[in-house]
């Protein structure tokens, strides 16, 4: 039963797209719940995609140019990239938290880009 409400709240705060959690605590539940298998990534990355708060033409375009790809893919490439460095442990709280405020971290922008 935890495993299913940590695999919830995983997918609940992916769905949102690029969001800070609220708290550190819920970013290291998301991302135990994540490193548990690529299932729930693949999930968490549908639920990116699908249902991102900001995916204008302007942010499509920004983060196609960080991640260095073209705009049909981006979405798919960030949201890949970005699920996993969170269930690696790449991306910290802070990290996360940055980008929630508008800001790239360098950790963050490698991450996007895929290095």
């Amino acid at each position: 039963m935890f495993s299913n409400i940590l695999r919830v709240a995983a997918i609940s705060v992916i769905s949102v797209g690029l969001v800070a959690c609220t708290t550190e605590k819920e970013y290291k539940e998301l991302a135990a719940a994540l490193k548990s298998g690529p299932a729930l990534r693949a999930k968490a990355v549908e639920k990116c995609i699908g249902k991102p708060l900001d995916w204008n033409a302007e942010m499509r375009e920004a983060l196609g140019w960080v991640a260095n790809a073209a705009d049909a893919r981006n979405l798919k490439i960030v949201c890949q990239r970005y699920v996993n460095a969170i269930a690696s442990g790449r991306l910290t709280y802070k990290d996360v938290q940055s980008l929630g405020q508008g800001e790239l971290t360098p950790t963050m922008a490698r991450v996007l880009r895929g290095s």
